[in-house]
């Protein structure tokens, strides 16, 4: 039995943990960054990890997937209404940044037109939700496990009427087949020399 609920502070690790072993071949994070390269992979997940402390101090949903008490899924998003601390941002990154100093400049390059390619367009409407991520535990996908997942967040935040709809990016074709059966569009698609970059948008059908 899978159970959807919001994640408890003590279990970001445990759900970083994850991201990073079903994102290792993700097209668009493998275009920047080789996580089989253990330095990396820490210093990353020392990034991850802040801002997922700084998505939920400052109000904006992560919502697990558990089995018998172990998180095999997760979603997080970015929400429009969420509000954050400038001085709680600075102290997370001050803490981490030995760790997120090793990140350059190996991947900078690389990441620099990553980070173009995956800007949100300006065409968007305002007060849009940011599906950030949508991570299975590799022995458990293709269970159903990521559309429960994704139901679960249009069911919560489709009920606001103030929330224009939910935006993301992939860089996996197979995704925007997935994303294409629950509604969401494509919007603009920029291309780098090692990956495409796919965004989608799908409206909330109870906003104006």
């Amino acid at each position: 039995m899978i159970k959807i609920e919001n994640i408890s502070p003590g279990r970001i690790d445990e759900a970083v943990d994850l991201m990073l072993t079903a994102f290792k071949d993700e097209a668009l994070t493998s275009s920047w960054l080789n996580l089989s390269d253990p330095n990396l992979k820490n210093a990353y997940k020392a990034g991850i990890r802040i801002i997922y402390k700084i998505h939920l101090d400052s109000g904006d949903p992560i919502y697990t997937a558990t089995e018998e008490g172990r998180i095999v899924g997760f979603a997080a998003l970015s929400t429009p209404y969420s509000k954050k601390s400038v001085l709680k941002v600075a102290g997370l990154l001050f803490k981490s940044l030995p760790r997120l100093l090793r990140l350059f400049p190996p991947v900078i390059k690389s990441a620099r037109a990553l980070f173009a390619a995956i800007k949100p367009p300006k065409s968007l409407p305002k007060n849009y939700c940011t599906l950030e991520a949508v991570a299975v535990d590799p022995p458990f996908q293709g269970k159903g496990i990521g559309t429960q997942l994704l139901k679960h967040v249009h069911d919560q935040h489709f009920g606001i009427n103030t929330i224009s709809g939910i935006y993301l990016v992939t860089g996996d074709e197979k995704n925007v087949n997935i994303y294409e059966r629950f509604g969401y569009e494509v919007v603009d698609k920029r291309q780098t020399k090692r990956v495409t970059a796919f965004h989608m948008f799908k409206k909330n059908p109870q906003s104006g």
